[in-house]
């Protein structure tokens, strides 16, 4: 950080996975069932590590922002913000599991599905 004059403010601060493979990159990972307390910070803290990704991200790389959540509208809202972005996968543990499938299983003999990882 020191040698490139990184700020520390611009360092990615929260992730729970790094991917390495036939897939690479990082994943944040977070169940919120209700707000209160800490919850309320984590969509707070998803749209930190996607801001992250925008600015710094490698676009070689897949960013997933899995959330397990009964607050549909919040995670409705983080997909609607990032759309357009196709390094950025956000979702719930269903929609990330069959994105993944659909891009890369390779059991029939190929890769199926679209190359973004937008999701609805």
């Amino acid at each position: 950080m020191k040698k490139r004059r990184i700020k520390k403010e611009d360092c990615l601060k929260s992730f729970d996975a790094k991917l390495s493979g036939k897939v690479k990159g990082w994943v944040f990972a977070k169940i919120v069932i209700g707000s209160g307390g800490h919850q309320d910070n984590v969509f707070e803290e998803a749209q930190t590590f996607c801001d992250w990704v925008v600015k710094y991200g490698n676009e070689t790389e897949i960013y997933i922002i899995l959330l397990d959540t009964t607050l549909i509208e919040k995670l409705n809202d983080l997909i609607t913000r990032y759309e357009g972005y196709p390094n950025l996968l956000i979702g719930n543990h269903i929609k990330v599991q069959q994105f993944i499938i659909d891009k890369y299983y390779e059991g029939d003999g190929g890769s199926r599905g679209s190359n973004s990882p937008q999701m609805s």
